[in-house]
């Protein structure tokens, strides 16, 4: 069993005392770069700037401190790089890229940051105890990020105990709190409202209740005209609209979802979510229009399900705790789901969409057909590791197809994967095939709350001694992962 408790505690300078981790398993091919090349790397790729924006606004919070371990003398960060290279960019602006060097001036210019140069930190006692903690803190279920709507949650709650809207803006500055209210109240409304269709009323009240297709729609002000809600400048919600009328409109809605009349690849272009919002309200007319239409009794946010029915009991989970992920100060601006139901058969992955164009060569079409009659389930790890293999060829064979050259950084050696998906991002951006590059920065880690998800967990799963892949892992990995493939072969 890990036990921490006697790991010593040090008081350290971050200028001068620690350095960023060059085996940092966040950055592929990392051990041959320098503390500058590392910074760059994470200020390009993984959010440091918005860091260093909720510590100047925030403070550092000291819940979680940072691990370090001695290399040859010289203390690594081995657990908290982006809160390293935060700190020092506040320290000192020239350790950052030049690009964010005038504006952490900026934010810096005005505030005393002496206190954040000091600071203390775990010295785990050797590499393998510091790898044992990483481990369990991204791949254990200890830390669980927060979900978009477990964000939304946390702040109905607040306003169930009595905060206010405007009270909760002020009191978290450096969160778009407007629009996880907004969300939390459609969400609350979508719930509070009576569905006649038993498998929508199960859906909605269940599990499985995705809300990334209907965040499409709602942040436009068409849509929500014709579900008849207003939205206020503090992201609060007003409805206008009958009950009856709300529930056979989004009644339709989610039957599309369920349907997969529409779904967020369906509705990524602003024409084609406006085309679905011309025949909702269609449809709404219809309704309105019909001779035995009742208006009913106004919708309002303080309805309880009338839904008996679907009342389950659910297990005892709290308040929402843990860790708030990173990238929610942003939240609002870019939305990040979590890694989805699996829609996988029993036992075998689900290929359907995949048909492998005959230019690329016989090796990828056996290793397809391996894909698809391998038991994931009794064989996780396997087939993580063939699944990692199988998009590596693809991307090499369609660059090679292409009479294209993928840049290796390290110029030495074979090109890896993480190289192969950014020339493949680089690719996609050029041409038709912008909306799967999504994917391509999900399994990157770039626009990504899960580890499970990650190139990053691949990496470990292929390399650390301590992790493993169970049958759930693969799934979401798979899940990820065919969007890629099915925008290579398109």
């Amino acid at each position: 069993m890990l036990n921490m408790n006697n790991w010593e505690t040090k008081n350290i300078d971050v200028i001068n005392d620690i350095y960023l981790d060059p085996k940092n398993i966040r950055i592929g091919n990392s051990e041959d770069l320098s503390e500058d090349d590392l910074m760059d790397e994470l200020f390009k790729y993984y959010k440091v700037m918005d860091l260093v924006k909720s510590i100047v606004t925030d403070g550092f919070l000291t819940i979680e401190q940072l691990i370090v371990v001695e290399r040859n003398g010289i203390l690594y960060v081995a657990e908290g790089n982006r809160r390293t290279a935060a700190l020092k960019a506040i320290q000192n602006p020239e350790l950052a890229p030049r690009k964010f060097r005038n504006s952490i001036k900026k934010l810096t210019n005005n505030i005393d940051i002496s206190g954040l140069g000091q600071i203390s930190v775990i010295k785990a006692p050797s590499q393998d105890d510091a790898d044992r903690v990483i481990a369990t803190l991204h791949t254990s279920k200890q830390r669980l990020p927060w979900v978009p709507v477990q964000q939304a949650e946390f702040f109905m709650r607040k306003m169930d105990e009595g905060k206010t809207a405007q009270d909760l803006i002020d009191e978290y500055p450096n969160i778009n709190v407007p629009a996880l209210i907004t969300r939390g109240q459609i969400i609350k409304l979508i719930k509070s409202v009576e569905y006649s269709d038993e498998q929508i009323l199960k859906y909605v009240h269940g599990n499985k209740f995705s809300f990334s297709t209907l965040e499409r729609l709602y942040k436009r002000s068409d849509f929500l005209e014709v579900i008849g809600v207003e939205v206020t400048k503090t992201g609060e919600i007003e409805p206008l609209i009958s009950a009856h009328l709300f529930s056979k409109i989004l009644a339709k809605i989610i039957n599309d979802v369920l349907n997969k009349e529409i779904d967020t690849r369906k509705l990524n272009k602003g024409k084609e979510q406006e085309e679905y919002v011309d025949s909702l309200r269609e449809f709404k007319s219809s309704i309105v229009e019909s001779p035995d239409y009742k208006e009913g009794e106004k919708l309002t946010l303080t309805s309880k399900p009338k839904n008996k029915s679907v009342g389950r009991k659910r297990k005892a989970s709290g308040s929402p705790l843990g860790e708030m992920i990173p990238g929610l100060e942003n939240e609002g601006k870019s939305s990040i789901d979590s890694p989805k139901k699996p829609t996988q058969s029993p036992s075998k992955l689900n290929m359907d969409g995949i048909n492998i164009p005959n230019s690329y060569p016989d090796p990828i079409k056996k290793i397809h057909k391996e894909l698809e009659m391998i038991n994931f389930k009794n064989f996780p790890n396997a087939t993580t590791d063939l699944l990692r293999t199988y998009l590596e060829k693809i991307i090499k064979s369609y660059a090679d197809i292409s009479s294209k050259k993928i840049p290796n950084k390290n110029n030495q050696g074979f090109v890896q994967l993480d190289a192969c998906l950014i020339w493949l991002e680089s690719e996609f951006k050029a041409g038709p095939k912008k909306g799967y590059i999504q994917s391509i920065n999900k399994l990157r880690g770039i626009k990504n709350n899960s580890f499970v998800e990650s190139k990053e967990h691949l990496d470990a799963l292929n390399h650390n001694f301590l992790i493993s892949a169970d049958p759930q892992d693969v799934t979401y990995i798979w899940d990820t992962m065919k969007e890629i493939v099915k925008g290579i072969f398109r």
